[in-house]
């Protein structure tokens, strides 16, 4: 099963290069209008951005149990957001939680209420995939 976190702020008025100035982390950054290449299908697309985006993200060991592997990144999120909320317009702003879990066998997730404290806290939408 592999399991992928994705955290991204959006929004034409963000600035996503000051926002990763402030972090220590791994984070991608696009600006409205840049090209980005992505392989869907085994075909090669241009797709044009269509705002400014920060984007976090991390994968998971198989090993590891999805909802310690989302409490665990959802803590982050929150660490991130202390410090960043600060620099953001929230005129226009998203911010998006993505838990994406590729797997061939039934599964299943629950959200515990520290949890959904958290995704409140942050004030994301948040999207559970199972593709």
């Amino acid at each position: 099963m592999a399991k992928f976190f994705r955290f991204s702020l959006k929004g034409d008025n963000l600035d996503p290069d000051k926002i990763n100035d402030l972090l220590d982390m791994p984070c991608t950054v696009y600006h409205k209008n840049d090209i980005v290449i992505k392989e869907i299908n085994g075909k090669e697309h241009f797709l044009k951005q269509k705002t400014n985006r920060l984007v976090y993200s991390t994968e998971c060991s198989d090993n590891k149990r999805t909802d310690g592997f989302l409490s665990e990144n959802l803590e982050i999120v929150y660490s991130i957001m202390k410090k960043v909320r600060p620099y953001l317009n929230s005129d226009g702003l998203d911010i998006v939680i993505e838990l994406i879990i590729y797997t061939d066998k039934k599964a299943r997730i629950c959200i515990n209420k520290h949890q959904a404290d958290l995704i409140s806290k942050i004030g994301a939408r948040i999207d559970i995939v199972f593709p």
